[in-house]
Parts: C-alpha cells; sequence; structure tokens
C-alpha cells in the first residue's frame, strides 16, 4: 500500500539563548510511516518532544536535520524543503491538525470557523456539514452564531474538533483531542477518529490517557527511545 507518510532521520534540539545558550536535544535519528488507515500513538513522557513532532510534520517548526516526506498530490514533498505557499497548500488538501488550544479571529461565529476548510463546497453544503459536526459534538444550536472566545475550554475544544474533521485530510494530526472533554463528548471524538481511519486516513496523535489511546491506535512511537540515542 503506498505510504502517506515517511519520517526519516529527523533530528530537533532547541537553543535557549537566554539560559547562556543552553541546547536541549529533543530526539534525534527519529524514524516514522504512515500508510492510510494506520492510526500511530506517540508516546513517552511530559516533555520528549510529543507536540514538537507534530509541528514539524504540520511544517510550523523547523527539524535541525532530516526528512519529512509527505505524499501530496501523488508527489512527494519535504516539508522542511517547502515554502510557505507550498505548506498552505499541502495543509489545505492533505494534512488536518487539531491542536490543544482553540485560536480564532474574534467576532467569527462558530459555524463559520468550523465551515471555512470547506467551503470549496459551496456555502450551503459548508454551513450544513458544520452544523451537523457542532450537533454532534453537542455544541448547543443557539451559540452557533457567537465567537467561540467566550466558551468554555471543552466547547472550544469541540469546536477545534469540529473543524479538524470537517474535511478528512490523507493525514490527520492530533494534540490531545479528548484531554479537556466529559466522557460523552470523549466517546464521540473516539468515534469520529476510527470513522476517518475507517475513510482512510492516516491517523498520528498524542493521547491524555491510555484507554484512549488503545480505542484508536494500531501502533505506538515511544519519543523516550529516540531520546536515548541522544
Amino acid at each position: 500500500m503506498t505510504k502517506i507518510l515517511r519520517v526519516n532521520n529527523l533530528c530537533k534540539s532547541f537553543t535557549l539563548h537566554t539560559q547562556m545558550g543552553t541546547k536541549i536535544e529533543v530526539f534525534r535519528d527519529l524514524n516514522l510511516e504512515l500508510e492510510p488507515g494506520d492510526a500511530i500513538a506517540i508516546t513517552g513522557p511530559s516533555g520528549m518532544g510529543k507536540s514538537s513532532l507534530l509541528k514539524i510534520i504540520y511544517g510550523s517548526y523547523i527539524s535541525n536535520s532530516g526528512e519529512v516526506a509527505i505524499k501530496h498530490q501523488n508527489e512527494w514533498r519535504n516539508i522542511p524543503d517547502c515554502s510557505p505557499r507550498e505548506i498552505i497548500d499541502i495543509r489545505e488538501a492533505t494534512i488536518g491538525y487539531v491542536s490543544q488550544f482553540l485560536r480564532v479571529i474574534p467576532r467569527v461565529s462558530t459555524l463559520d470557523i468550523v465551515a471555512e476548510p470547506i467551503l470549496h463546497l459551496g456555502a450551503g453544503q459548508a454551513e450544513r456539514r458544520a452544523g451537523e459536526l457542532l450537533e454532534r459534538l453537542n455544541i448547543p444550536s443557539n451559540l452557533w452564531q457567537l465567537s467561540p472566545t467566550t466558551f468554555s475550554g471543552g466547547e472550544q475544544q469541540r469546536v477545534n474538533i469540529a473543524r479538524g474533521f470537517a474535511k478528512i485530510r490523507p493525514l490527520l494530526l492530533l494534540d490531545e483531542p479528548t484531554a479537556s472533554l466529559d466522557d460523552i463528548n470523549r466517546t464521540v471524538v473516539l468515534e469520529m477518529i476510527n470513522e476517518a481511519r475507517s475513510q482512510g486516513s492516516a491517523i498520528l496523535g498524542i493521547y491524555h490517557n491510555v484507554e484512549d489511546r488503545e480505542e484508536v491506535s494500531s501502533g505506538e512511537c515511544n519519543l523516550a527511545e529516540f531520546r536515548d540515542a541522544a
């Protein structure tokens, strides 16, 4: 089966310029591959670089060396070599990302935030899809025309998830998607992850607890193994 992601010999460190230039090794020589339908959990203690790995793959962080190759429109693209315009194109078509935090423009409605990634379908269809996701994630309809900036943490996370799942992309990056959710909404999100996987998305995720990880993952990448190498 054709792979969607190849990470080869990836290295990442941070230099603390305000702390006498102290260098912190995050991971070294990390290797990872995903095929459509794979679901890999990134594991390791806090501070091991789990979120950093997702951000490197998404193009938000720069790696020190190594390859992060994404199959985008039937061509392999190495994320570290891509221009900002190319990164935007890859995100729109190939990589979805659900972060721990919702970042939105104030005064933009919740419905518009969720519908934005799929406006190419037409405004009416995009809004219907957004409404279905918000309803499934138990966001009351009387809140859909409001900005989520004043929502609770759990509500904001559900809006974030709705936006991330509005368009099913070949690769989906999840950074603790269930961390701030109650049991009912946690179950809904886990179902959505498995549905995306069944539709062919490769899932690379960080999960708040072991039960969530086991529910949606077929394997794991333990970053402690690559910290030891550093």
